[in-house]
């Protein structure tokens, strides 16, 4: 899932290592707070939106061959290299057998970013 105050949410995926990546729209206006949801039931990932947390808005869902282990993980992008992105997120829940990411994985800027978070 992803929340863009220019453009709104969409649920992007990747089925499969190196695929073309997908996307089906949701609003295209994202107003705070706006919950995301991520729910896998086998191979099936459903994303939703909530403008409460309680009613669910289904954006798409998608049959994604995933291994028996998750991982789940939180990214914050400007998609300018000049330019710092910042985001306040809270009440994250994973809900599951817990499974730690690798050390090298639980805090760190993805690629070379211009703008170093550290």
């Amino acid at each position: 899932m992803l929340v863009s105050a220019g453009n709104g949410s969409a649920f992007q995926r990747r089925k499969s290592a190196g695929a073309t990546s997908l996307s089906n729209s949701g609003s295209l206006t994202a107003v705070a707070p706006l919950w995301v949801r991520l729910a896998r039931s086998g191979s099936t990932v459903t994303a939703s939106t909530s403008a409460d947390g309680t009613s669910w808005t289904t954006i798409g869902s998608d049959t994604i061959a995933l291994g028996t282990t998750a991982y789940v993980g939180l990214a914050v992008t400007s998609h300018n290299v000049a330019q710092l992105a910042s985001a306040v997120v809270s009440s994250v829940t994973a809900t599951g057998t817990a499974v730690a990411l690798p050390s090298p994985q639980q805090s760190q800027d993805v690629g070379s970013p211009a703008i170093a978070t550290r």
